[in-house]
C-alpha cells in the first residue's frame, strides 16, 4: 500500500468505500463508520471534506486499516513540522493539529481518473435525465455512493451546478484539460478505463450502435504532429456536429487510438 499522506487520506478513505460497496452492493456507509469505529456523521463530513482528521480518529484509521509503523511514524512527523503554520495555510488546521486538505487538486486528479466523472456532466444534456443518483448509477453501471462521490466533487470543482426546481447544469462544457493539476498518470489511468470499456462494448453492445474500426498503413513518421492535428480536429468538429440538436438520448464516447505497430529503427543490424 503506498504510503497515505494528509493530502490524500480522504481520497484514500473514499476509494476504500467504494471498493467496499463494488464488492457487496449492500454496503454502505455506515457499515464503514461501524468499522473504522467512529461515528457515521463524522465519516460523513470526513468524505465530503467539510471536516477535518484529528489524531485521534486518525489512530482509529490507522490501526483499522492496517496502516505500517512506517507510515503512522511519517505521518506524525508531518504533522509536526506542519503544527507551527498559520491556518489555512498548509494542509493541517491549526487547532487540535487536524488534518485538513487542499481539495482542489485531489478533485481534479479524480475528475480526470475515473470516466464517469465526465459521463455524469454529459447525461446532464439527456432528455431523460433524473436528478437522482440511484437513477444516474443504473444508467452508468456504478454503484450510488460512487455517484454521490462524484457528483460532490464535481460541483466543488465547478463543474456542475444544482440550481433550482431540480435541475443541473453542467458547468464544464467544451473541456480539453480539466485542471493544469492533472498528471500523466492520470491521464494514463483514464485512458485505460476508456479502452477497458471499448473491449467490454465489442462483446455488449449491437453493432449497429457502435463503430470500431481499425487501418494499418506504412507512414512517414515526420508527420505524426500532423496526424494528431487533424485527430483533434475531426474529433471536435464531430462532437460539434453530434452535439447540435436539441434532441440527446446517449452518452457516447469517441476514441481513436493512433499507434505505431513496428519497431524498425530499434531493430539491430548484423
Amino acid at each position: 500500500m503506498d504510503a497515505v499522506t494528509g493530502q490524500d487520506l480522504r481520497f484514500y478513505l473514499q476509494q476504500q468505500l467504494v471498493n467496499r460497496c463494488r464488492q457487496n452492493p449492500r454496503y454502505s456507509l455506515r457499515a464503514f463508520a461501524r468499522f473504522l469505529n467512529i461515528e457515521s456523521s463524522v465519516l460523513s463530513k470526513i468524505l465530503r471534506g467539510q471536516r477535518s482528521i484529528s489524531n485521534k480518529t486518525f489512530s482509529k484509521i490507522a490501526s483499522k486499516l492496517g496502516f505500517s509503523q512506517e507510515e503512522e511514524k511519517s505521518w506524525a512527523t508531518s504533522l509536526k513540522e506542519r503544527r507551527g503554520r498559520p491556518k489555512g495555510s498548509a494542509l493541517f488546521s491549526s487547532e487540535d493539529t487536524n488534518i485538513s486538505y487542499q481539495q482542489l487538486s485531489l478533485d481534479a486528479f479524480q475528475v480526470i481518473s475515473d470516466w464517469y466523472h465526465l459521463a455524469i456532466l454529459e447525461l446532464i444534456a439527456v432528455d431523460d435525465f433524473q436528478c437522482d443518483s440511484q437513477w444516474i448509477a443504473r444508467a452508468l453501471g456504478l454503484g450510488n455512493i460512487e455517484v454521490k462521490m462524484a457528483v460532490e466533487r464535481l460541483e466543488r470543482l465547478g463543474l456542475l451546478e444544482r440550481a433550482a426546481k431540480n435541475r443541473w447544469i453542467d458547468r464544464g462544457e467544451n473541456l480539453s484539460n480539466v485542471t493544469p493539476f492533472a498528471t500523466s498518470q492520470s491521464q494514463l489511468q483514464f485512458q485505460k478505463q476508456v479502452l477497458e470499456k471499448a473491449l467490454r462494448a465489442l462483446d455488449e453492445v449491437a453493432v449497429e450502435k457502435r463503430d470500431q474500426t481499425t487501418m494499418t498503413m506504412a507512414i512517414d513518421t515526420s508527420l505524426i504532429p500532423l496526424a494528431k492535428g487533424r485527430i483533434k480536429s475531426f474529433r471536435r468538429n464531430l462532437c460539434k456536429v453530434l452535439q447540435s440538436t436539441p434532441c440527446k438520448d446517449e452518452v457516447y464516447n469517441l476514441s481513436i487510438s493512433f499507434y505505431p505497430l513496428s519497431a524498425s529503427k530499434e531493430l539491430s543490424h548484423e
